[in-house]
């Protein structure tokens, strides 16, 4: 099966493992497990399959760890890890996988951490987190992602900051933050995001303010506060804002 291209197994429900031949499948591009809900682990040939461009891991939620190869995958440009609620952590190789542009971790509700090697993915333009209920940071590597243009954190409910090295983002759009109910402040390095069109702060119930770097934000067309309830506007930060607009 050497000229294989896709291998679609959506909604096997008793598939518990893939055989280690699967990394013979040099020519496969697409590998799409969603649904998979028995599936406990991933072959370490995984990382043999050079040329695979879009893995889907979704629904699978006996799935605990991935496999150190994964970062052998450097075709790979979409990885979707949702709905996999036994997941603790992502492999330290992640960070190899050079050619990822869009990660989407969604309901993953034991992922505590992100790898520091996740600031290593020079090409990642998307990356989505969405109810990681245990997750409590982010990396200080993500300063060294320079292609990063949209970021979203959604229902993580004890991420309590966000890192400084977040300013370094110089080519992020949009930074999307919602119901994530533990967040009490944003990083002073904001201001440093001049590419930063659109800003959006949902349900964030502690956070008190906007850090006075904001002013700094020369490109942001849109900024959404909305139901933050302890949340309070400091004159100084909107008085920079209006001076530059005039």
């Amino acid at each position: 099966m050497i000229n294989l291209v896709e291998l679609n197994l959506r909604a096997c429900r008793n598939l518990r493992t893939l055989l280690e031949s699967l990394g013979s499948l040099s020519s496969l591009k697409r590998l799409d497990v969603e649904g998979c809900g028995r599936l406990v682990s991933l072959p370490n040939s995984l990382g043999e399959m050079i040329n695979l461009v879009e893995l889907n891991l979704g629904g699978c939620r006996s799935l605990r760890t991935l496999p150190e190869s994964l970062g052998s995958l450097s075709s790979s440009k979409r990885l979707d890890v949702e709905d996999c609620g036994s997941l603790v952590s992502l492999p330290n190789s992640f960070g190899e996988m050079m050619s990822l542009e869009e990660l989407s971790l969604k309901r993953c509700k034991w992922l505590i951490t992100l790898p520091e090697s996740l600031g290593s993915l020079s090409s990642l333009k998307r990356l989505d987190v969405e109810d990681c209920g245990s997750l409590v940071s982010l990396p200080n590597s993500v300063r060294e992602m320079m292609s990063w243009e949209e970021l979203s954190l959604k229902r993580c409910k004890w991420l309590i900051t966000l890192p400084e090295s977040l300013g370094s983002l110089s080519s992020l759009k949009r930074l999307d933050v919602k119901v994530c109910g533990s967040l009490v402040s944003l990083p002073n390095s904001l201001g440093e995001m001049m590419s930063l069109e659109e800003l959006s702060l949902k349900r964030c119930y502690e956070l008190r303010t906007l850090p006075e770097s904001f002013g700094s934000l020369l490109s942001l067309k849109r900024l959404d506060v909305d139901n933050c309830a302890k949340f309070v506007c400091f004159g100084t930060t909107w008085e920079l804002v209006i001076s530059k607009e005039g």
